[in-house]
């Protein structure tokens, strides 16, 4: 068990039974560059990237908690792109085709929060205004990251679905599914590494915070021109979506999109 949340903790990834409900549902389900829509009704939509899992459906029970408040659309990563420019004008093709007019609300859990954050920054270049962007425990990735190799990636990518294989003998049974799951995981990794949120957007940045290193609005502050905020979460980071403490976490993030649906700039102390 130790060896698995030490992987999961690199990766960032949701939890190893999480993980194969995901994959093995997922992979079937969600074709093309998405978004998949998660719930049915809501007031405003939140549009989501995944943590290193590379996955979406990470957000499904969130998904469901906000059902009639917000619609809740999902990203897996995006592959088959020659540079990462083209990789980002298809998330925001895919978010256009969805929501037409601004602003535009985004999410991302871990990774998934540094790359919302150079969504936006395509976003605004090609004129959509994005209002706010919800990091889940995401740091901004920074040049003093550690790069790893590509047989460290490989390897890392290899050791965790070896694991969640082992844990559940079902996981990817299919050998052309395990190899797309792979594919895309590593893809995600590979982008990982090269990447650095630098530069300015102009939405409002909520730096909610478990226990990443560089994820707290300070850590964020220079990456946008408006407010940046913080609101402290239930759990570590590879628990935020846990049962102990989703309804917690959930609770913070409705209190937020409460407050962006009005108009108005929530403070930290009102987040319960």
């Amino acid at each position: 068990m130790g060896a698995a949340l030490s992987l999961r903790a690199v990766m960032a990834s949701p939890t190893i039974e999480e993980m194969a409900e995901l994959l093995s549902s997922w992979l079937v389900q969600n074709e093309g560059d998405g978004p998949m829509k998660l719930n049915e009704r809501g007031r405003m939509n939140v549009f989501c990237f995944p943590p290193s899992a590379g996955y979406g459906l990470v957000y499904a029970e969130m998904a469901r908690m906000l059902e009639a408040q917000y619609v809740v659309y999902a990203f897996d990563f995006i592959e088959g792109w020659r540079d990462y420019e083209e990789m980002l004008n298809r998330y925001v093709d895919a978010i256009v085709s969805v929501q037409r007019a601004a602003p535009y609300v985004l999410l991302g859990y871990s990774l998934g929060g540094s790359l919302a954050h150079e969504v936006a920054k395509a976003m605004e270049r090609r004129g959509y205004a994005v209002s706010d962007i919800l990091l889940i425990d995401a740091d901004r990735r920074d040049r003093t990251m550690k790069k790893l190799s590509d047989e460290e990636l490989e390897r890392g990518v290899d050791d965790m679905l070896r694991i969640v294989a082992e844990r559940d003998a079902s996981f990817l049974a299919n050998r052309a599914d395990r190899e797309k799951a792979r594919t895309k995981i590593l893809a995600y990794a590979t982008y990982s590494v090269q990447l650095v949120n630098e530069g300015t957007v102009g939405a409002n940045l909520h730096a909610f915070v478990a226990e990443m290193k560089n994820a707290r609005a300070a850590d964020w502050k220079e990456a946008t021109t408006e407010q940046a905020v913080d609101y402290e979460l239930a759990g570590g980071h590879l628990d935020i979506f846990e049962p102990a403490n989703i309804e917690h976490n959930v609770h913070a993030i409705r209190l937020v999109l409460q407050d962006i649906l009005r108009g108005g700039t929530l403070a930290a102390d009102s987040v319960r």
